[in-house]
C-alpha cells in the first residue's frame, strides 16, 4: 500500500495509507468502528478504487491493469467474511465449487480441489450438508476452504472470527495458522479484537480515522506501544495497571514498567542491578506472555536510592537491552 486515499464525498475514509506486507506474513490491521477497516479491506480486494495512491501486488499495481489481467489477479486474493456469506441453497460441497465453476475448471479438477479443501479444513463428513445446519465455526471453515478454492498466494480476513465464540475464535485462528505454514499462505487480517492480532499475527498496523498511527511487529508493539490509541486496545488484551499501584509507590523512588523479551526474560537483571548499584526495588506488579513463540515478560518496580544510584540502574538496564517506561 502506498500513500492510499479514498473519499466518499466529503468524507475522508482512508488518508496516506501506506505499509508493507510480506510474503507469509500474517499482518492485522486493528481499529476501532469508523476507523476505515471497511474501506481499507474493499480497496485490497479490488473491491473498491482509491482515490489516489497505489495497491502493489508482487510489484504489480493493481488498479493500473487491463480488465483481463485485474481478473487473473483477483484469483490470487481471496476473502472470508465475518457472517460467512455462504449460498444457503449450495451443500457444502456445492459452495467451495463454486469460485472454480466461475473460473472455468474442469469437473474433474473441481472434484480433486474440492476434496482436498474438505479435508484440509476438517468437514470431510459435511460434504453434502446444507448451511443452515453448521455451526458457527464450521460456516466460517466452509469460507475459509471456498476462499482458498483457487490457490490464491493472499488470504484477506474481514472480522472473520468476530461473530464466533471464544472457543471457536481459537479453533479458527488455529486453523489460519496451520494454513499459513502449510501452504506458505500470506494473510491479511481486519480486526478490532487486540487478541486476535495478539494470538495470529506476526506485525501489525493501528488503524486510527483513516490513517495508519503505528505499525510494527507485533511483540515491539505490545512490549513498548507509542501511540495513545495503541495504548488504549493493549488495556483490553493486556493488564491494565491497578490504580493502588501509584499509591504504593514511593515518593522519592522512580515508577518503572520494565518489559523484558527472549532470553532477557531469563536473565537475572534485578537482583544483578541491585547489587551493583545498591538500590532497593519493591515489586509491586509483574506478568508474562507468550508472543509468536517468545516469552515477553513486564514488571511493574519502584527503585529508590541516591539520585545517582537511580540513575546509573536506569543506564544499566538500557545497557542490557531492558525497556524502562517511567510511570
Amino acid at each position: 500500500m502506498k500513500n492510499l486515499t479514498k473519499k466518499y464525498r466529503s468524507v475522508d475514509a482512508l488518508t496516506d495509507v501506506s505499509f508493507t506486507v510480506e510474503k507469509g506474513d500474517i499482518f492485522g490491521i486493528i481499529g476501532a468502528s469508523g476507523a476505515g477497516k471497511s474501506t481499507l479491506i474493499r480497496c485490497l480486494a479490488t473491491l473498491d478504487k482509491p482515490t489516489s495512491g497505489h495497491i502493489l501486488l508482487g510489484g504489480a499495481d493493481i488498479f493500473s491493469m487491463t480488465k483481463c489481467d485485474l481478473r487473473t489477479c483477483r484469483q490470487n486474493i481471496g476473502m472470508i467474511f465475518q457472517h460467512f456469506n455462504l449460498l444457503s441453497s449450495r451443500t457444502v460441497w456445492q459452495n467451495i465449487a463454486y469460485p472454480l465453476e466461475i473460473c472455468g475448471f474442469s469437473k474433474d479438477a473441481i472434484n480433486t480441489r474440492v476434496e482436498e479443501l474438505l479435508d484440509l479444513v476438517d468437514l470431510k463428513a459435511k460434504g453434502d450438508v446444507y448451511p443452515a445446519c453448521l455451526s458457527g465455526g464450521q460456516k466460517q471453515r466452509v469460507g475459509i476452504a471456498r476462499a482458498l478454492a483457487a490457490h490464491p498466494e493472499v488470504l484477506l480476513c474481514d472480522e472473520a472470527t468476530s461473530a464466533l465464540d471464544p472457543k471457536t475464535t481459537r479453533d479458527i485462528l488455529a486453523l489460519l495458522q496451520r494454513l499459513n505454514k502449510e501452504l506458505d499462505l500470506t494473510i491479511v487480517l481486519i480486526t478490532h479484537e487486540m487478541d486476535v492480532v495478539k494470538e495470529l499475527c506476526n506485525k501489525m498496523a493501528v488503524l486510527s480515522k483513516g490513517k495508519i498511527v503505528e505499525s510494527g511487529s507485533v511483540i515491539d508493539i505490545f512490549r513498548d506501544p507509542k501511540h495513545p490509541i495503541t495504548k488504549e486496545f493493549l488495556k483490553h488484551t493486556t493488564h491494565e495497571l491497578p490504580t493502588e499501584i501509584f499509591k504504593k509507590a514511593s515518593p522519592a523512588g522512580i515508577l518503572l514498567r520494565l518489559s523484558f523479551k527472549g532470553n532477557e526474560a531469563k536473565e537475572p537483571v534485578i537482583s544483578q542491578m541491585i547489587k551493583r548499584f545498591g538500590v532497593d526495588v519493591n515489586i509491586l506488579y509483574g506478568w508474562s506472555e507468550l508472543l509468536q513463540g517468545i516469552l515477553v515478560g513486564n514488571l511493574v518496580v519502584d527503585i529508590t536510592g541516591p539520585d545517582a544510584m537511580k540513575q546509573a540502574s536506569l543506564a544499566y538496564l538500557s545497557e542490557n537491552q531492558v525497556h524502562a517506561e517511567v510511570l
